[in-house]
């Protein structure tokens, strides 16, 4: 068509024209015959080769046509003109091909769709959650693939983000996928075309984390029992709800007797199965719907909701007792534990749940100290006696530095001589308030609470000090000596040994006017740790008593394991000798034992005559009692060696 409207050599440029210019557009093809239609004649096969982009182009031309363009401003257009095009169509396939690789790798989830819920286009990414092809999706609705009312919900997101023109972010769902669960978080985004891009990332992983932690916020890990702060929240629904209808509950309160000593003498792992197997049996003896709780240790706590009566949660206690009397089989071995159950009743008389719990723990301490393996119900003056034993043990943290203490000192007699040979000192509190509060009201506070080591520390000073004072008001007697209590903290405490050679060096007596006496139960709680002590105690001279004895259940065994120069005949045996039989058996019995070890006896509690003149007859050479002074202060104590001495 161009070969008509222009001259011969006018034609012959435009040729060339057409042929070079569809080289530079289509890359990699010689248009021999297009140009070679233009000129009407045949191209010579000249070839004029350029390179871009590791493409060869390969252009043909007659010498005439190539003629017209050879000028080198022509041909650096051409050549600009090629490697802009083939660059061009390289990067694009290079993006493209990116894109589709980044797509493919990418885990989220990422459809297009219209405002029907329609999949307009599917990542490939999609059929790992979606269970379905992409191409296959393509041209469904949200609706053919999850329940309607998921479906009404999705839809509800996309046409939301299209009205508003926002994204909608947070929203989550889940799908089935078998017998697993997947959970997933999207983002719907509108886009120009009044469609959304729903992109979905699984969050399964992160599901299955909270829920453990919140799981193990509310539960035990050992027993996977329901833990404290769970039992809280059950007990607060179900005191609201005997509250509003007018019901009763109960809160039973355990603690598992002896496990300190299975994971002492067998280790924790021991006393971890114990706890396992104990949740187990308790569970199983309460009735459905009832609520066993792992609260810390070995306590555990149970709820009954809907009880008719007191008599319902006592039948419930003793279930569980009875479930628990069966032996463990822990680690190949047969072991016995028992639990301590306090019982309190709700919600008449309450106006917290958690005074509900606290009453049941006063309760099953009461069980506790009655013997163990017991229950016991609470009733209000336990409350009011452990209000005082409260502020009881407030007072003594302070009563140390407040001076509020004071050392007696209750003389033991020789009854070959008649004269004072010692004291033993006793604690008393001067209570502001209360006036002289006994030791048993106040000790085993100590004890608990730890107070009874600086209170022991000051008691050691005291008597030694007061033994040096007593040496020196009397210089023509014989030293006293003095013996102090020693409890189980002090003795497994490290530094007792040090706190006796400190007493001794300030007060300046000898190691020999200082008696300490301990308890079989004493030596009992942890005899490993009292056998160090005990015996750098008896190499520095200091003598060791053992109190209390034939009380216990290893006195013999103790005897010997121990550096023991006195035995202590407990006031018991004594003061029922001349009236049992038995009684004084055992008197006999342990006095002939300490002359055949060599040992010093000290009968305590001797109140009367006749129980001076048997023991007497049988050989007792020192006594301590009532029958010759009660405890007495300091100055009156000194009073009574003068008097012996006259």
């Amino acid at each position: 068509r161009v070969a008509d409207a222009r001259p011969p050599e006018t034609l012959r440029e435009a040729a060339a024209t057409a042929a070079l210019a569809a080289v530079a557009s289509v890359t990699g093809i010689a248009v021999y015959g297009a140009a070679s239609a233009a000129l009407d004649s045949p191209l010579t096969p000249a070839l004029t080769l350029w390179q871009s982009g590791g493409v060869t182009i390969a252009v043909g031309a007659t010498v005439g046509a190539l003629a017209a363009y050879r000028s080198r401003r022509a041909q650096a257009v051409l050549r600009r003109r090629v490697e802009t095009e083939t660059a061009a169509r390289y990067a694009l396939r290079a993006s493209e091909a990116e894109l589709r690789a980044l797509m493919g790798a990418l885990s989220d989830t990422i459809v297009v769709l219209d405002a029907d819920g329609r999949y307009l286009r599917v990542a490939p990414s999609a059929t790992r959650h979606l269970v379905r092809a992409a191409h296959v999706l393509v041209g469904h609705r949200i609706h053919d693939l999850f329940p309607a009312e998921e479906a009404d919900r999705f839809l509800g997101y996309v046409r939301q983000a299209l009205a508003t023109g926002r994204p909608v972010k947070g929203v989550e769902y889940s799908l089935e996928f078998g017998r697993r669960t997947g959970w997933f978080e999207a983002t719907v985004s509108p886009t120009p075309e009044q469609t959304v891009v729903w992109v979905a990332r699984d969050i399964t992983a992160r599901k299955r984390l909270e829920e453990r932690l919140r799981r193990e916020a509310h539960h035990d890990a050992l027993t996977g029992l329901p833990n404290r702060a769970r039992s809280a929240v059950l007990l607060a629904e179900a005191f609201a709800h005997a509250e509003q209808s007018g019901g009763q509950l109960a809160a039973l309160f355990l603690d598992c007797d002896r496990l300190k000593v299975i994971n002492d003498s067998l280790g924790h792992a021991a006393g971890d199965s114990l706890l396992r197997q104990l949740g187990q049996r308790v569970v199983a003896a309460v009735r459905p719907g009832d609520v066993v709780a792992r609260i810390g240790g070995d306590e555990f706590t149970v709820l009954l909701d809907s009880v008719r009566g007191v008599d319902e949660a006592v039948q419930v206690a003793e279930r569980i007792q009875a479930a628990l009397a069966p032996p463990f089989e822990v680690g190949g071995r047969e072991l016995f534990t028992s639990a301590s159950i306090g019982i309190a009743m709700g919600p008449a008389g309450y106006t917290h749940p958690d005074e509900v719990l606290r009453d049941a723990d006063l309760a099953m301490y009461r069980a506790k100290a009655r013997g163990r393996a017991r229950h016991q119900l609470f009733y209000p003056e336990m409350r009011a006696g452990a209000v005082r034993l409260l502020a009881l043990e407030n007072d003594l943290r302070r009563a140390l530095e407040r001076e509020e203490l004071r050392v007696f000192y209750q003389p033991v007699v020789s009854l070959d001589t008649g004269r004072v040979i010692g004291f033993e000192a006793l604690v008393r509190w001067q209570h502001p308030e209360h006036g002289l509060v006994p030791p048993a009201d106040f000790i085993p506070i100590a004890e608990e609470t730890g107070l009874v080591v600086p209170i022991g520390r000051w008691v050691l000073h005291q008597a030694c000090a007061q033994a040096r004072a007593w040496e020196l008001a009397h210089p023509g007697a014989p030293p006293v000596w003095v013996s102090v209590n020693v409890s189980a903290k002090q003795l497994t405490q490290l530094g007792l040994v040090r706190d006796v050679r400190e007493a001794l060096a300030a007060a300046k007596i000898g190691a020999h006017q200082l008696k300490l006496e301990i308890t079989e139960s004493i030596i009992s709680a942890d005899a490993a740790a009292a056998v160090a002590p005990l015996k750098q105690l008896d190499a520095m001279g200091v003598r060791l008593d053992m109190d209390d004895f034939g009380t216990g259940h290893a006195s013999l065994s103790y005897l010997h394991r121990f550096p023991i120069s006195t035995v202590k005949i407990d006031q018991y045996f004594v003061g029922k000798m001349d009236v049992s039989q038995e009684c004084l058996e055992i008197v006999r019995t342990i006095l002939s034992l300490a002359r055949n070890l060599e040992m010093e006896v000290v009968a305590e509690g001797v109140e009367t005559p006749a129980q001076l003149e048997l023991l007497r007859s049988l050989g007792c050479r020192q006594v301590q009692g009532y029958l010759f002074s009660r405890p007495l202060p300091a100055a009156e104590a000194g009073a009574f060696i003068t008097a012996a001495m006259a």
